[in-house]
């Protein structure tokens, strides 16, 4: 954490206004979020490894999927 010296005080030098860090409930809803993503893609490469045939609808849905989460995260992130 960089400081700032402007009279004596020390503050990080990328303070938002009215920011307190992430709580404990964000952690905790971020680490499952990831838990539950990982299980997910290696779900779907263990199914795409035992059904071959499968790989191209399943690519098609994942492209799907990844076109909805790049328009829903920049809503979401403000």
């Amino acid at each position: 954490m960089a400081v700032t010296a402007s009279a004596g005080a020390v503050r990080p030098l990328f303070h938002l206004p009215g920011d307190t860090g992430m709580s404990s409930l964000n952690l905790l809803v971020a680490f499952l979020v990831v838990v539950v993503t990982v299980q997910t893609v290696v779900a779907l490469a263990y199914f795409a490894h035992r059904h071959p045939g499968a790989i191209q609808p399943l690519a098609l849905a994942l492209a799907g999927i990844a076109v909805m989460v790049a328009v829903v995260m920049p809503i979401a992130a403000r």
